[in-house]
């Protein structure tokens, strides 16, 4: 159905740009830090690329774990994929800008891409840190070993087939654009579905996933933390000699943790 359906007198409605309004500034506030993290992100990207390919390649790998840093980049691509996605499902259609097109069509596929999107992405955001956690465990554990490679090997293609589990119920569902309430001006929409599967809805997958996966965290982190007193306690009793190995592993660790 057709935003118009919730009120027939959008399908009057027409956009009028005011820069006091609350969904200009909601919709305006977000560019001004994406914008200077992606230029970061790209360019420790960059730097790490150059002195990978240029310099001396077995230092770098010796220093960085190529495992961890793979999985931080895949994190910061979706982020970035779910930043775009959420930002058209909710503060962009909230200005008003796709109410007078919204009133005009019943439903559409592409708003069902775009939830799909924000879904499916917010999922992946949400498993990437539990999973470099355990790499970063495994690391220290085993800083020698193919272990690492290992999982990352097998979680990442399993990252994006779990994360279709919980989205499976979007496939029929339609797109359409949904009026907001108050503080929200009259003609604020937000992108959302109707007539998914069984009349099923995001929230309780969405709050489990948050839950099981903070608990899983959680419990990998204590770990490295409790390993890393380890260490120090061994450095305490241990000769510069004897600590020189675990330093390499404390190094690599500190360097993604950061």
């Amino acid at each position: 159905m057709s935003v118009a359906a919730y009120d027939q007198n959008l399908k009057t409605y027409e956009f009028e740009f005011n820069f006091s309004s609350l969904p200009i500034y909601l919709a305006f506030i977000p560019l001004m830090y994406i914008i200077p993290t992606i230029y970061v992100v790209l360019r420790i990207f960059l730097v790490f690329s150059k002195c990978l390919v240029f310099k001396n390649r077995e230092k770098v790998r010796r220093d960085m774990d190529m495992n961890v840093f793979s999985i931080i980049v895949c994190l910061h691509f979706m982020n970035f994929i779910f930043f775009i996605s959420d930002y058209l499902m909710y503060r962009f259609p909230a200005t008003g800008i796709l109410t007078p097109w919204c009133s005009r069509i019943p439903y559409s596929n592409l708003l069902t891409v775009i939830v799909f999107t924000t879904y499916y992405s917010a999922l992946i955001v949400l498993l990437f840190p539990s999973v470099l956690s355990f790499i970063r465990l495994f690391l220290i554990i085993s800083p020698y070993f193919t272990v690492t490679t290992i999982v990352f090997r097998v979680s990442l293609p399993l990252i994006f087939v779990y994360s279709l589990f919980f989205t499976f119920f979007l496939i029929p569902a339609k797109g359409i654009c949904k009026p907001l309430g108050l503080p929200y001006p009259y003609g604020s929409v937000m992108v959302y579905y109707t007539d998914s599967y069984r009349g099923i809805h995001n929230s309780t997958f969405f709050l489990a996933n948050n839950l099981v996966w903070m608990i899983i965290g959680g419990i990998v982190n204590i770990a490295l933390l409790a390993k890393l007193a380890g260490f120090l306690k061994k450095k305490a009793q241990s000769s510069v000699t004897m600590w020189k190995p675990e330093c390499a592993k404390l190094k690599k660790v500190c360097i993604f943790t950061l």
